[in-house]
C-alpha cells in the first residue's frame, strides 16, 4: 500500500484532514498486526485527552493505533514501552506541508509516509529537549532540515556503536551506513556531528576520520552551512 492521492498512507482516513466524524480521530495503525504503521483509520478519541507535548499512554502495541492523543495527534511510542509523548500530525498536504506550531517541521517517518510534527533544531548545538536528539529530515519537501526526534533504543549510542534507527544515538551522533566509519562492523553505526570550521575534531575518534560535509557544494539549508559527519572520505 503506497501514499495515496489524498497525501497520506493509505486506509479510511486522510491523516492531514482528520476526516474522521468529530468524536474520532485519524491515525496510524498497522493492518496486518505488525509494530509499525501501515495505513490509516478512524478511532475514538478519548474522553480526556492529552495534547501534542503532553505524556500519553498506549494501552496495546504503537502499531494498534489506539492511543489516549487528542485529535490530531498520536502517542510516538516507538519503542512499544506503553508511553511516550503525543506529537501533532501536520496540517496541509503532501506538496506543501504545515505545522500547528510555526517554529516546528513536518518529518515523514515510516513507508508509506506518516507526517507528524517535530521541533527543529541546530545539530551543532543538539538543542533539543532532555530524551531528544537531532536528525535530518530530508524526506519531506522543501529545504531539507534538522528536527528533534525522540531518543530510542539508548543501551547503545556513542561513537563506532552498531545502531539501527536514525534516533537511535546518543545527542551529538548519528546513525549511519557502517560503510563509512573505519571501525564499524554491522550495516549501521554512531559517528559524531563536525563543524567544517573545527574539522580536526573528528581525529579524536579516529586519524582516518575527516569532517564530510553533509551537504552537497552549494546546497546546504540556509543556517546550516558548517553541518558536517565524521566519516571516511570517499
Amino acid at each position: 500500500m503506497g501514499v495515496d492521492d489524498m497525501g497520506s498512507v493509505g486506509g479510511q482516513c486522510n491523516l492531514f484532514m482528520q476526516d474522521c466524524p468529530l468524536d474520532q480521530k485519524c491515525t496510524a495503525w498497522n493492518e496486518d498486526g505488525g509494530p509499525f504503521p501501515n495505513g490509516t483509520r478512524c478511532v475514538p478519541v478519548d474522553l480526556n485527552p492529552a495534547l501534542p507535548g503532553e505524556d500519553c499512554v498506549v494501552p496495546g502495541k504503537f502499531g494498534d493505533g489506539i492511543d489516549n492523543c487528542a485529535r490530531g495527534s498520536i502517542c510516538l511510542d516507538l519503542e512499544n514501552t506503553g508511553k511516550a509523548t503525543c506529537v501533532a500530525y501536520c496540517t496541509g498536504n503532501m506538496d506543501a506541508p504545515n505545522c500547528p506550531k510555526p517554529e516546528d517541521r513536518c518529518a515523514f517517518l515510516f513507508e508509506p509516509t506518516v507526517p507528524v510534527c517535530f521541533s527543529k533544531c541546530d545539530p551543532l548545538l543538539q538543542d533539543c529537549s532532555p530524551g531528544e536528539t537531532c536528525v535530518p529530515n530530508e524526506a519531506a519537501l522543501g529545504a531539507p532540515h534538522f528536527v528533534c526526534m525522540p531518543r530510542v533504543f539508548p543501551d547503545l549510542g556513542k561513537y563506532g556503536d552498531s545502531c539501527y534507527a536514525l534516533s537511535g544515538c546518543d545527542p551529538g551522533n548519528l546513525c549511519i551506513f557502517g560503510e563509512n566509519l573505519p571501525s564499524c562492523k554491522t550495516p549501521y553505526c554512531c559517528s559524531v556531528w563536525c563543524d567544517l570550521e573545527s574539522p580536526d575534531s573528528c581525529l579524536d575518534y579516529d586519524p582516518t576520520l575527516s569532517c564530510v560535509q553533509w551537504f552537497q557544494e552549494g546546497g546546504a539549508t540556509p543556517g546550516y552551512e558548517n553541518v558536517g559527519i565524521c566519516g571516511i572520505m570517499q
